[in-house]
Parts: structure tokens; C-alpha cells; sequence
């Protein structure tokens, strides 16, 4: 039994696919307007699910992201940085730098061609770009 002040169950999803990760949230009954709203699951964090870690180290991981938060008290993925959940992965080769992680804006992936290319959940291949 849960205790009474932790007693909601809730699902965590991945940011980046959108499934289900094997993780479960209690959220305290302080949340519990926010968390009854979101009824099948919530996004918690921006780690990703086992699926998507392993097509990242595919290629160089794409991240579409905004200076600016996208929902009020949305978290920062890093300083400034609040991704918009769109990510790609493409082949290494297409970048000249040594991060296996990179920040686009969304004018930026525009400009790459890469909304004409799916998310990285529907394949497991980097994208030629």
C-alpha cells in the first residue's frame, strides 16, 4: 500500500519517442490536479528511454531546442536550453565536431532538410543529411 501522501501512480514517458519508459512516478497528492491531467503518463526527465540511448550513439544526436521555455516551468536541459522534443541522429560524417550531442533551433533544422526527415523513433539508422 502507498502511503497517503504519495499515493498517485503515473507512468514515465520518453521525451524523444514518446513511449513508455520502465519507470514509474508517485507524485504527492499536491500534484495531483496536475497529475490527473495527465492521465496515461507524464515526461519527468530528459533522459531517454533504453531504445532511444541506443540509436544515439548511432551518429551525432540532433536536438532541436529554444532559448526560451516552451511550457510555463518547463526545465532547462541545460543552461538556456529547452528542448522542444524533436531529435534526430545523422551519420557523424555530416558534423566536423567531437560532441556526440548538438543543439539545433528549429529555423536551423529547417534549413538542413530535416523536417522532411522522420524522428529518430521510427528508424534505427542515422540520417543521411
Amino acid at each position: 500500500m502507498l502511503n497517503k501522501e504519495c499515493d498517485i501512480c503515473k507512468l514515465s514517458l520518453c521525451l524523444w519517442c514518446g513511449k513508455e519508459k520502465n519507470e514509474l512516478l508517485l507524485a504527492t497528492r499536491q500534484n495531483e490536479e496536475w497529475c490527473n491531467n495527465n492521465s496515461v503518463g507524464v515526461v519527468a526527465n530528459y533522459e531517454p528511454c533504453d531504445k532511444c540511448a541506443e540509436g544515439h550513439k548511432l551518429g551525432v544526436w540532433l536536438i532541436e531546442a529554444s532559448e526560451t521555455p516552451l511550457s510555463k516551468g518547463q526545465p532547462e536541459m541545460q543552461e538556456g536550453i529547452y528542448p522542444t522534443g524533436r531529435n534526430w541522429v545523422v551519420k557523424k560524417e555530416a558534423f566536423d565536431i567531437d560532441s556526440p550531442i548538438a543543439f539545433v533551433t528549429e529555423e536551423s533544422a529547417k534549413e538542413m532538410g530535416l523536417y522532411g526527415v522522420p524522428d529518430t523513433d521510427t528508424e534505427d539508422k542515422p540520417k543521411e543529411v
